[in-house]
């Protein structure tokens, strides 16, 4: 009898340890500046740390664009307190893309008990989202077949060239602005406030239990 009670006693406690080391897991989607999704799993400290980092990128973000902006128009002539180095080589023709860039943006798509249910999630939207993609560029070719005006595909697949070439060059500019600009709020005696820019906040984890939940979502896509 006394024997049947210890192992009792030790089943309760071994469980009680095990689940005070679970940990729950998040699948969480990242939209970077150029729109485009990753999908990862965490834990609830990395993501944590991720939303501090883009809501910090977030209030900078329209002061980031906005100088980004200015440099890209004026190319040939640097801002006020902008060194040489820090102009991008390009053709002056090309457009600034503001249309095509945002702050990034994270989602909670659902929390876990385990990694193995959390990756078959994060398998599931990856592979929806590829399935997505290859939708629309089926779309795209099959638009572009319908047109038998040569001249005319070639002028609107060299715009489209040149948005992508403006959009991935002005990505990199911009996070590196946004960088400096976080990096500068931060800083002791730094402007927390240094952004006009109002933006949503990050995601937060989902309250609940574990399992293919969708939380309130962080900052709206757009």
């Amino acid at each position: 009898m006394k024997h049947a009670f210890f192992s009792l006693c030790l089943a309760i406690i071994i469980c009680s340890v095990g689940s005070a080391k679970a940990e729950t897991l998040y699948v969480v989607e990242t939209t970077d500046l150029q729109k485009k999704s990753t999908y990862d799993v965490m834990n609830s400290e990395k993501l944590h740390e991720l939303q501090k980092t883009v809501a910090a990128e977030a209030r900078v973000f329209q002061k980031a664009i906005e100088t980004v902006r200015k440099s890209w128009e004026n190319v040939d002539k640097p801002a006020p307190g902008e060194k040489p180095a820090d102009k991008q080589v390009r053709a002056p023709a090309a457009p600034f893309p503001s249309g095509t860039l945002s702050f990034r943006r994270i989602d909670v798509k659902g929390e876990y008990a385990d990694e193995k249910s959390a990756d078959k999630k994060k398998a599931l939207l990856e592979r929806l989202a590829a399935d997505e993609q290859k939708k629309a560029d089926d779309a795209d070719k099959k638009k572009m077949d319908a047109n038998k005006d040569k001249k005319k595909q070639d002028a609107k697949k060299a715009k489209e060239q040149e948005l992508l070439s403006a959009t991935q060059q002005v990505a990199v500019l911009l996070q590196t602005k946004i960088d400096e600009l976080v990096k500068a709020a931060a800083a002791p005696g730094g402007d927390a406030a240094a952004s006009t820019d109002t933006a949503a906040p990050a995601a937060t984890p989902p309250a609940g239990g574990a399992g293919d939940n969708k939380p309130a979502a962080g900052a709206a896509k757009k």
